[in-house]
């Protein structure tokens, strides 16, 4: 078995490396003029749908973790596989604020979302599983099965990818959104 503490503040350094290594990309202008910053703007705003996303993954992340006293191997592999993933966010930031109006970015940012969501949906079945192995009934708090399997979540995504292709921001937005959306999901479900 993984020590449970030993995991966790493996994946806070690396979470807290990703959000360093994000605000590294944004450049200082040379000048002291406000309208020079403005200049960054579709960085900045990458940036914060990348800190926002960082922020809420690592609030959903310590609270997954909770109630789980022992983590199986299989934890651990998904929890690398999902820190594996999130670690892209730095280059997909970078790029999609480079480029944020044009489909490859965007659509790569969607994708690449969609593939870390699934392995946030893996990790959280391991710890179900985890915790049904130390005979505890309680669910994982965290982003919920039924939000990302629902019909509406779906319809959603399928629609945002096809809306895309004429409106390409509307990708980082659909990953914005979707992330509060959940945050706020998983805090109703820990307060009950």
């Amino acid at each position: 078995m993984v020590q449970k503490s030993r995991l966790e503040a493996y994946s806070d350094a690396i979470l807290a490396i990703i959000i360093t290594i994000m605000i590294l990309e944004i450049h200082v202008p040379k000048l002291g003029r406000l309208s020079l910053l403005f200049e960054n703007r579709s960085y900045l705003f990458a940036y914060t749908v990348g800190f926002v996303l960082i922020t809420a993954v690592w609030y959903n992340h310590s609270h997954a973790f909770d109630p789980v006293s022992k983590l199986s191997p299989k934890s651990y592999l998904a929890n690398a596989l999902w820190l594996f993933l999130i670690s892209f966010l730095p280059v997909m930031t970078n790029w999609v604020g480079a480029h944020l109006n044009e489909r490859g970015p965007e659509y790569t940012y969607f994708i690449w979302y969609l593939l870390w969501l699934g392995s946030w949906v893996l990790l959280l079945t391991m710890l179900q599983g985890d915790l049904r192995r130390e005979h505890k009934p309680a669910p994982v708090p965290g982003f919920h099965f039924k939000l990302v399997f629902s019909p509406i979540f779906l319809a959603l995504t399928l629609a945002n990818l096809i809306a895309m292709y004429w409106l390409p921001v509307l990708g980082i937005l659909f990953v914005l959104g979707s992330v509060f959306y959940a945050t706020f999901q998983s805090e109703q479900r820990i307060v009950h």
